[in-house]
């Protein structure tokens, strides 16, 4: 989870570590389903992404949302190098 949250850092985010800890914490279980289903070309599941992201968070704000699913997805885009979920969460 380290790794995105600098994501987040680097998507322009103004949280303290401990926010952006937090919102990462409570998104887990989406970010390692998400993780573990993502395709490229899967062009809905990232419309998906972002609906779970507001409906987990309760963040309604747009442009967080967008920076969110956007730093999911540049880490899921990395994941796609490993064998499988679980070799990408030992790194994490």
């Amino acid at each position: 989870m380290h790794s995105i949250s600098k994501e987040f850092e680097n998507e322009g985010f103004e949280w303290s570590n401990k926010k952006i800890s937090r919102v990462t914490n409570a998104l887990k279980s989406l970010i390692v389903t998400y993780f573990s289903v993502y395709s490229p070309e899967n062009i809905e599941l990232k419309q998906t992404l972002k609906d779970e992201i507001v409906a987990r968070s309760a963040i309604q704000k747009d442009t967080v949302v967008e920076a969110l699913a956007g730093a999911m997805e540049t880490e899921a885009v990395e994941a796609t190098r490993f064998d499988s979920i679980a070799s990408v969460m030992k790194l994490q």
